[in-house]
């Protein structure tokens, strides 16, 4: 009797650890579209991240990208899949692109996201996978644009 009372006991308590609990899930990254570009044109990509909200001034890091490893061609239109390389722009930090070739520098603030989350954790659980929240707006350079597509893409034209 109080092995099974104690057998009991230790199931409900493994059964109530593996309900885990509620975790944000990370910021997505939006894709970049470039419209009326040359592909020698956007070979060569520095984005950098700064602390948000402090108009640019205090840099953290730079990334190189030399010849997008993930993009699409269509007409005159090239689509770079940033989402393949989670995390390089979101919501907390503010961004600048720079296109080496044109001298142009797109400065992206104003992250929003979903506030998405995914119960995962304790004993049992086995199914805590990475999440991402969508991004839903931001500005470039100063002017607010919003995500109305599932696919978030920043829409840079020549």
């Amino acid at each position: 009797m109080i092995k099974n009372l104690i057998v009991s006991i230790l199931l409900v308590s493994l059964i109530i650890l593996g309900c885990g609990k509620q975790r944000p899930c990370a910021s997505g990254s939006p894709n970049l579209l470039f419209i009326g570009y040359d592909s020698s044109e956007i070979d060569t990509l520095i984005i950098s991240r700064f602390e948000r909200n402090s108009n640019f001034q205090i840099k953290k890091d730079s990334t190189l990208i030399s010849e997008p490893f993930f993009y699409q061609k269509i007409g005159d239109s090239t689509l770079i899949f940033m989402n393949r390389m989670r995390g390089l722009i979101t919501r907390e930090f503010d961004w600048t692109i720079n296109i080496s070739q044109t001298k142009e520098i797109l400065k992206i603030t104003d992250i929003t996201t979903e506030n998405t989350t995914q119960r995962c954790g304790g004993l049992l659980s086995l199914d805590c996978f990475p999440c991402y929240s969508a991004i839903k707006t931001f500005s470039v350079n100063g002017i607010p644009e919003v995500i109305t597509s599932d696919e978030a893409k920043i829409v840079i034209k020549k």
